[in-house]
């Protein structure tokens, strides 16, 4: 070896050491600051893990190989590999697999060991946050290939890396630092094979803006639009009445394009709504395309804001919003008036509907227990089953145990 190569070696040796014992000096650092206890379990044997003696931890991490982590709460989080592998290839690989990198990774007779350690203390009374913690420990270990009986602990025995030959990098790091590898909750509830279906209908068409009468949209935009118009009519329940509906409907928006649906699936399509409507379970209601003049928007037929104002500023905006209220209360106030010029609020309105609720279910359950069939309600005791009697007349038990007391008390009158 040459004289310069000589003095070369000699000066990364010395680099070596010094930077060895820096490392050692924060590494002890380190692990003095996480060991809370001011005097902790160590052990220098597997043996004596049962050992019930506790060491001032400053003696316990400068003399002993084991020493106890996390024991009044989660400061790192450890992990034992036991294949062999080198420092440099095991920190090389937690930083590929994981992306996190590791505060320290120590070799022990099987293979090695390294931990994290948490920016913050984590109380073990805090669930959650525990939970998670051991959630992010098996996932690390499934992809590490660590050992799982010491790894999947929170608290216990680990090496102390000061004692072992170690690499150190002066991190921290939290628990959301690890969620990426965690995995995707699987939602509880399993979606039919409709709701499936409908909801890849929905996102096709959001992703290809399609919500008007055009291909791929046609049956289910005039489906809708049928069941909104014919909702709620004298003539909902007619099939001949729908299908000129749709017919009409599709004629008026229809373009080159979008074309025309075959006359079957108008008649298949007035069928069904014909249907709905006979057994009154049109719920349909909404926002939809409607052509702009010939059908109808909502009660009062006001036309689309914008369509009908053109551009407004915020202010202007609320005087038509609040004027509208104004004339749809007014309308309101009109239809609710039952007697003359006596208008009735719509305040006064709901409690008079009310009140003739209570009175047609009171009169429900009068009508049962002074009936023909009124012993069918009655118990072996002579009392009556309100149960049954609630059951019979779809009412709940607590409206018609009210009723019940009160039949009572009048016939004892």
């Amino acid at each position: 070896m040459s004289i310069i190569a000589k003095k070369l070696f000699e000066v990364y040796e010395i680099e070596k050491e010094e930077k060895f014992f820096e490392d050692f000096r924060l590494l002890a650092l380190a692990l003095n600051e996480i060991t809370l206890p001011d005097r902790i379990k160590a052990v220098n044997s597997k043996e004596k893990f049962a050992t019930k003696w506790k060491i001032p931890k400053e003696k316990a991490i400068r003399e002993y190989k084991w020493i106890e982590y996390n024991t009044f709460g989660l400061h790192a989080l450890i992990f034992d590999v036991d294949y062999k592998i080198g420092l440099d290839r095991l920190k090389s690989l937690i930083n590929q697999k994981i992306g996190v990198a590791p505060t320290w990774v120590c070799l022990t007779d099987k293979g090695a060991q390294f931990g994290f350690i948490l920016n913050s203390y984590i109380a073990f009374k805090h669930e959650k946050a525990i939970k998670l913690a051991l959630l992010i420990k098996k996932e690390i270990t499934k992809l590490i290939k660590a050992d799982v009986n010491g790894s999947h602990r929170l608290k216990g025995f680990w090496r102390n890396p000061l004692r072992h030959d170690f690499l150190f990098e002066d991190v921290r790091c939290s628990l959301p630092d690890f969620y990426h590898i965690l995995p995707k909750p699987k939602s509880k509830r399993k979606k039919s094979n409709t709701q499936k279906f409908r909801s890849e209908i929905v996102a096709r068409k959001i992703a290809e803006n399609r919500f008007g009468f055009e291909k791929g949209n046609r049956n289910d935009w005039l489906f809708r639009i049928g069941m909104l118009q014919s909702k709620n009519k004298s003539w909902g329940d007619n099939e001949e009445e729908v299908r000129r509906l749709l017919i009409s409907i599709m004629y008026e928006v229809s373009t080159p394009d979008s074309g025309l649906l075959p006359h079957t699936e108008i008649r298949a399509m007035a069928k069904s709504i014909a249907g709905y409507n006979r057994e009154g379970k049109n719920r349909v209601g909404g926002n939809f395309s409607l052509p702009p003049e010939n059908f109808k928007r909502g009660a009062m037929r006001f036309k689309p804001i914008f369509d009908e104002y053109g551009s407004l500023s915020p202010d202007d905006y609320e005087k038509v919003i609040k004027e509208r209220q104004r004339k749809s209360a007014t309308r309101t106030n009109k239809i609710i008036a039952k007697n003359g010029d006596k208008k009735m609020t719509r305040e006064e309105n709901m409690r008079k509907v009310t009140k003739a609720r209570a009175e047609a279910k009171k009169r429900k359950v009068f009508n049962a227990l002074s009936g023909l069939f009124a012993d069918d309600f009655k118990k072996k005791n002579g009392k009556w089953n309100v149960t049954k009697i609630a059951k019979e007349l779809n009412l709940t038990r607590n409206t018609t145990a009210k009723y019940v007391a009160e039949f009572e008390a009048q016939k004892q009158k």
